[in-house]
């Protein structure tokens, strides 16, 4: 079948997030010698197929930056124990960002720069409707 277009919600739970106030901080940071982009999106988890591994898994990480839009500290509802809450733009679009501010390194600020490994869980939110199949009949009727 032909590959379809989808919107997805991507969430991505940080392994580690360094922040920075600048985009400017963040190239400083990254060193003369750094190509790395404030806003990039690298796989590091998936294997092409057929490539030979001793491991089968696929792992759904990233290294991520991207432009903070928002940050929010809030508190788990169940536990109380606080997290961050972090929207940030990267190449294709946006994804929301979890972090345990225990993981993180500065702090997060909108219009800052957010860089680290990413784990990512996504749902499908748009896209996969059936197609729609129209008959003689309702052709001819208009």
């Amino acid at each position: 079948s032909a590959p379809a277009e989808v919107t997805l919600q991507i969430a991505a739970f940080a392994e580690e997030l360094h922040c920075f106030p600048t985009e400017e901080a963040y190239q400083e940071a990254q060193g003369a010698e750094s190509r790395a982009r404030a806003e990039m999106l690298i796989p590091a988890g998936f294997r092409e197929v057929g490539e030979q591994t001793t491991d089968d898994r696929q792992e759904a990480r990233v290294v991520a930056s991207g432009h903070v839009l928002q940050a929010e500290l809030r508190s788990n509802f169940i536990t109380a124990e606080p997290f961050w809450h972090i929207v940030a733009r990267v190449p294709g679009g946006t994804i929301d960002i979890v972090a345990d501010p225990k993981e993180i390194v500065g702090k997060p600020c909108v219009h800052g720069v957010v860089s680290g490994w990413l784990w990512l869980s996504a749902l499908v939110v748009g896209g996969l409707r059936p197609e729609r199949r129209v008959s003689l009949f309702q052709r001819r009727r208009g």
